[in-house]
């Protein structure tokens, strides 16, 4: 087995919270994401940049752009606290953790309920839904959490971790 499937073996089990469709035009959407926003404020620029990201981060993986997506949006260093236990450090390691993915036949759509940027505008978090849909039809739901740095000028992905909801 390769090198990170087996960690998701165990992980992904079937879960129902809600159900996840992704439209033709790569719309990421998330029955339920928007019943977990906790917002009581409008989100600033700053924010709604990071709400940008992370849709485009979901759009480009659709697309089958995963060099495209690791190269603009991770951080060099980034980690990624993935289900099962795997932490991937760096973006190179994350690239062929997406690719293995893909290969494989893993489908992997995402969307952001919401974000917020610390007053310094030099550090954010988004959290929302993800689906995982396997080889085999089965899927998990669960929730997740990035964390961004402003990085000589431009935000990166510096953080992520999930939480199945199995």
């Amino acid at each position: 087995m390769t090198k990170f499937l087996p960690q998701l073996t165990l992980a992904l089990l079937m879960a129902s919270i809600g159900s996840l469709v992704c439209a033709d035009d790569l719309d990421c959407l998330v029955d339920g994401a928007k019943q977990q926003h906790v917002r009581e404020q409008p989100q600033s620029a700053a924010e709604q940049e990071i709400m940008a990201l992370e849709i485009q981060a979901c759009r480009m993986i659709l697309a089958g752009e995963i060099g495209s997506m690791i190269d603009s949006i991770i951080s060099p260093r980034g980690l990624l606290f993935a289900d099962g236990g795997t932490v991937v450090v760096g973006n190179e390691a994350q690239r062929a953790m997406f690719n293995e993915f893909l290969t494989a036949g893993f489908k992997i759509e995402f969307e952001p309920t919401d974000a917020f940027v610390s007053q310094s505008e030099d550090l954010a978090w988004a959290y929302g839904l993800y689906r995982l849909v396997m080889p085999d039809g089965g899927e998990n739901i669960g929730k997740y959490v990035s964390v961004w740095k402003k990085e000589q000028g431009s935000w990166k992905n510096v953080a992520e971790m999930r939480n199945s909801n199995n």
